[in-house]
């Protein structure tokens, strides 16, 4: 531990605390959802969500200088029309399961 200096600490501790965010906000998700389909969904979205964001600081890591910039261009560029779309389908899933439900009542 005599190697590390403050920015390396202040880096294990934010990274620590940004992991412990994500957990805690992934297992709001899937336990906010309505039904099956949308918890399989959602579970299976915050899965390829963290596979995406691993793959995205990994890139960036070991990419050299010019290219790693290139990928955050890409990423800011991409990024909200891919929020989008997983919101609108989840939010799909959730009135077709609503709507399922109360045609059963019915």
């Amino acid at each position: 531990m005599a190697g590390l200096n403050g920015d390396a600490l202040m880096g294990i501790l934010f990274g620590t605390l940004i992991l412990l965010i994500g957990f805690v906000g992934t297992f709001h998700s899937v336990k906010n959802t309505k039904g099956p389909r949308e918890r399989a969904f959602a579970t299976q979205s915050n899965l390829v969500a963290w596979v995406a964001i691993a793959l995205f600081f990994s890139t960036i890591y070991f990419l050299p200088d010019p290219y790693n910039i290139l990928i955050v261009v890409g990423y800011f560029l991409v990024f909200p029309f891919v929020v989008y779309r997983v919101c609108s389908r989840r939010l799909l899933i959730r009135r077709m399961e609503e709507m399922h439900a109360a045609g059963h009542k019915a």
